[in-house]
């Protein structure tokens, strides 16, 4: 390199990259990098995260916004969980599966119709705020185990009070929120974006199907008005359409729906959160 200085902005880029996958090969992003997130934790002042991978048990049945860190949770002991967790019907679980190489979470959804299991991030909130708009990354590696019966949400989702859980979203009701989606039954399985705000939703199918047992990579990137939805690293499609810009604050949101009560499950590798300051 000779001479040349490695400057703060030139070594973010550089950090950035690291995680980044290969190339766009096709519309307007075609020879620009896919999909790059910040090594936020590496940047504390710059941005803050979550990331969860899964290795250990973080999260509890009672976990309540505002939560007291000398709180000994009813449910299980654990004191300064990430997750409240949500499982119903019949012989639901939220269980770690280590029979997933590098660790993962398993969400079954009880053995009914429409019986849910949720995992919701309440105390650590992120906002797309049109009146001061920051830029925000969000990315899970997750699979399902029978697409044709089953269906997910991951990103981010509030119910129009802030960091509140919306408890409607695989059901067509989600008040404010940013993410990907398969609905459970939904006639073509491929992924789907949606983005909502005051129960005002946009869905937007991708050309990409799902498979069964099959892991995926979904990122969105939001740039402060326009959110960008990648698959396995590329761009799929991008919207400003009905974003939450309102303020209102939103939530990390994992939910797994069952259809046909077989037992079916979601499997999430990790997920990784970043909003700047």
């Amino acid at each position: 390199m000779g001479n040349r200085r490695l400057g703060r902005k030139r070594l973010e880029s550089v950090l950035k990259k690291l995680n980044a996958t290969e190339p766009d090969t096709a519309g307007s992003r075609s020879g620009l990098r896919a999909f790059e997130m910040p090594a936020w934790q590496l940047q504390p002042g710059k941005y803050w995260g979550l990331f969860d991978d899964f290795k250990a048990v973080s999260g509890v049945t009672d976990l309540v916004q505002d939560d007291d860190f000398v709180l000994a949770h009813a449910s299980s002991g654990l004191v300064g969980a990430v997750w409240d967790v949500t499982a119903g019907g019949s012989s639901p679980g939220v269980t770690l599966d280590n029979a997933e190489v590098g660790g993962a979470v398993k969400l079954v959804a009880g053995t009914a119709d429409d019986d849910v299991a949720r995992l919701f991030a309440v105390n650590n909130p992120m906002v797309l705020d049109a009146s001061n708009a920051r830029k925000i990354w969000m990315e899970a590696r997750l699979k399902l185990s029978d697409v044709d019966a089953s269906g997910f949400f991951f990103g981010l989702a509030g119910n129009g009070t802030n960091a509140t859980v919306d408890t409607s979203i695989l059901s067509g009701g989600l008040a404010d929120g940013l993410g990907w989606q398969i609905i459970d039954g939904q006639a073509a399985v491929t992924f789907a974006s949606i983005s909502a705000v005051g129960d005002s939703e946009t869905v937007t199918q991708s050309s990409t199907s799902a498979a069964d047992g099959t892991y995926v990579i979904l990122s969105i990137y939001f740039d402060g008005t326009t959110a960008h939805f990648y698959i396995n690293g590329k761009l799929s499609h991008s919207s400003g359409a009905t974003l939450p810009t309102d303020g209102t604050l939103i939530c990390p949101h994992i939910e797994f729906i069952q259809q046909t009560g077989d037992s079916d499950t979601l499997h999430v590798d990790y997920v990784n959160y970043c909003m700047e300051r």
